[in-house]
């Protein structure tokens, strides 16, 4: 799903599909759960990513789409 809200940030339009996508991923509490949002290359692949950040990414792409600004 955070490609998906990569999407509506970069484009900054309505994408019904997508928005529906990080809504149904949106947890009953209100945040999204962790996605692999970094991936290091090493031996052993490093992978990071936090509830914080996938929240952080879908609120920021759901303002996107909504042509609407956070201050």
């Amino acid at each position: 799903f955070l490609p998906a809200a990569q999407w509506l940030i970069t484009t900054r339009s309505w994408d019904a599909p997508a928005i529906r996508l990080l809504l149904a991923r949106q947890q009953p509490d209100g945040i999204w759960p962790a996605e692999p949002w970094f991936t290091a290359v090493a031996k052993v692949p490093i992978i990071w990513g936090s509830p914080a950040i996938s929240t952080a990414l879908c609120v920021e792409a759901l303002v996107a789409a909504l042509g609407t600004s956070v201050s």
